[in-house]
Parts: C-alpha cells; structure tokens; sequence
C-alpha cells in the first residue's frame, strides 16, 4: 500500500501490520521552527521518539530492490534523523547530559560506525545507511535532508519527509541550508561554503558542479561559475538549543 498522509503531519509507512499504530509521530515539541533540539524534553519524554524508532526497526512496505521510489528514500531520510536523535539521547543519558557532541575521534566512531541501527529489519551503521542507501538515489538534496545532530549539519525539519512530497521537501531544506544556516556565504565577494559541498563534491558533479548547484537555489546574486572557493570549519558540538553558539 502506498505512503499515506495522517491527521497532525504523521506519516503513515506502513499499513501491513494491522492493530499497531505505524505512524511516524512529529517531535514538534523537542524540534523548533529553527531545526535546532531541546534535548531536555526528548530525555524528559522520549515515547514518540521510541515510537519512531520501533516503527522504522520494523518497516516492511519498502519497494523491490533496485526501484528507488521516492517514498523509500523519504523512508530512508527519516530514519537517519530519527536514529541520529535516539544516539544522542542514548548519549546524554549516559553522560548525564555532559555530552557536547560527536566532536571528537571516538565519538565519531561511536556514532557512525560502531552503534548498530535497525531500519526495516536490517541491521546497520550510519555510515552504511548514509553511503551505501540513501546516496544510492543519486540526489545531492539528501545531504541537507539529513542530519548527524552537529551544530554545522543542515537543521532539523519539522516535518517528516513524505514520498509524495519529497521533491519540494527537498528543495526546500537545500535553499533554506544555502540562504539561511550558513551553509553558504558570500562576503567582499569571497565565497565560503560549508565542507559537506567538499566531503561529497562528487555527488553534484552530475548537475554540473558545486557552484552551479548552489546557484540554483542561492537568492540574489549568481556566484561565478570560476569563483575561488573557500571552505569553513565544520563544528560538530551537539545542534542543541543550549549550545552556546545559539545565542551569538
């Protein structure tokens, strides 16, 4: 059965398993209009987030392999953002809520690589989740689509993603990470971009590169298509609303 939308911006991903409610619920509550998280209230009540993640663990309506539909790929997008919110949880808990971020080595490790997630009854990282599903549809949007719960990641939405929607939602989350979160910026005609456009510069070449991507969704004036690029530092403390920088 197709994808299905819901009363209150749930969406619906599978309705193969009847008498359980397999909605993914929004964290409107925990995740501002800025996409940034009040952790403090996922730890203090995490049942939809709980939910979210029984659901994605369990899902079994993706399409045959090799299709590549835009309901799976929504699929895929949010249970990257959803598992990424349950890890940081996990390690706030842990930490007693000292935990400042994937900021170093082991705590990059630790989150991509070494925590097991379960999406759909496949056990896997994130890093496998990221580079060997969700990049597989050949669509450099999905790298502001999803977010590793760092300050520089693109922000949060609000909104689950939704198959049939997927394609605005998309664009969207790209011009809003360009134009708005410092993912791009254009200064004394100097331009410095955010280092996913470099980590993944492969990714865009298809639509003609970096710049010409940027120029498709940047507001005023074009960058020229020979201008030198410089590349920012990437912070990775913890995308919380009580991280220092969110009050600069």
């Amino acid at each position: 059965m197709s994808e299905t939308k819901t009363a209150s911006n749930h969406v619906a991903v599978s309705a193969t398993q009847e008498g359980r409610d397999v909605t993914l619920r929004p964290l409107n509550s925990a995740i501002g209009p800025d996409g940034l998280v009040k952790y403090d209230l996922l730890l203090q009540d995490s049942s939809d987030l709980d939910h979210n993640i029984e659901v994605i663990s369990s899902y079994s309506d993706l399409d045959p392999v090799g299709k590549f539909t835009q309901k799976d790929l929504a699929f895929y997008c949010n249970a990257y953002n959803m598992w990424c919110l349950s890890l940081a949880c996990k390690k706030l808990r842990k930490t007693k809520g000292t935990w400042k971020g994937n900021v170093g080595y082991l705590d990059k490790a630790s989150m991509f690589y070494f925590s097991t997630v379960v999406v759909a009854g496949m056990k896997m990282n994130l890093l496998k989740l990221e580079n060997d599903i969700i990049r597989k549809y050949n669509d450099p949007r999905i790298h502001f689509a999803i977010n590793c719960a760092s300050w520089s990641c693109p922000r949060l939405p609000q909104r689950m993603f939704e198959g049939e929607l997927l394609d605005t939602q998309f664009d969207e989350r790209a011009k809003k990470f360009i134009n708005r979160d410092g993912g791009v910026i254009v200064k004394d005609g100097k331009v410095s971009v955010n280092p996913i456009f470099k980590w993944f510069k492969a990714d865009f070449e298809e639509g003609g590169g970096v710049i010409a991507f940027i120029n498709k969704y940047i507001q005023g004036e074009a960058i020229d298509s020979d201008a030198k690029i410089a590349y920012q530092d990437y912070d990775w403390s913890l995308n919380s609303t009580k991280n220092v920088k969110n009050s600069k």
